[in-house]
């Protein structure tokens, strides 16, 4: 038996190079590369179907090409404006806050609800949160009511998306004004900016995957 341990540790460790330990980097790059595609992939969806929708507007399939060309151009042209936020600063929390706080004491961790889509959600989330979504669906805002409603409205809730840059994310909004208008005193929004994978992930915060 020793012999067998020792010829091992021979192995994995021929001429000072630890194979094990960079069997658990390839490993740990392979992870966060597929991680980042299943983002950029989403995102990529998600303009998508927003362009589909535009084109096979019923208004724009009767227009003719020239009109839908026009309307196109226009639109490429328009500069992007800001949806409107409902909530103010004080009822929204920066990543670096909400790591610290669910690294405290268990009594003072918030309640976190995740509302994008399912497929992100199995990529990767913020550990312990839960998934009610996606916020920009009536089935999803519907199970986030029927979650929300067993909880004290007292709860430290946080909300958050990171499907796409905060600007245009269709989910988000929804969500916290649904959770807002149900009465939640301490009802927060997390701030990424340009998605989850950029503001959370790569950043190193803690993160778990699958339900």
């Amino acid at each position: 038996m020793a012999l067998h341990v020792d010829g091992l540790a021979a192995f994995t460790k021929l001429g000072g190079v630890d194979f094990g330990r960079q069997w658990k980097e390839q490993e740990g790059m392979r992870t966060s590369m597929n991680f980042r595609w299943i983002w950029l992939l989403c995102g990529a969806l998600f303009a998508l179907i927003s362009a589909g929708a535009f084109l096979w507007h019923p208004q724009s399939a009767s227009a003719g090409p020239a009109r839908v060309r026009a309307a196109q151009s226009t639109a490429a042209n328009r500069p992007q404006t800001q949806q409107r936020d409902p909530w103010t600063a004080a009822q929204t929390v920066d990543p670096a806050t909400l790591v610290k706080e669910i690294r405290g004491p268990a009594s003072q961790r918030p309640t976190i609800v995740s509302v994008s889509p399912h497929a992100l959600y199995l990529g990767g989330h913020i550990p312990g949160a839960v998934y009610k979504g996606p916020g920009f669906s009536a089935a999803g805002i519907e199970s986030l009511k029927q979650w929300a409603r067993r909880l004290p409205r007292s709860t430290n809730l946080v909300v958050y998306c990171g499907c796409c840059p905060l600007v245009h994310c269709p989910n988000l909004r929804p969500a916290f004004r649904v959770l807002q208008s149900m009465g939640f005193t301490q009802l927060r929004a997390l701030i990424l900016p340009t998605n989850f994978y950029t503001d959370w992930y790569a950043k190193g915060y803690p993160t778990d995957k699958g339900n």
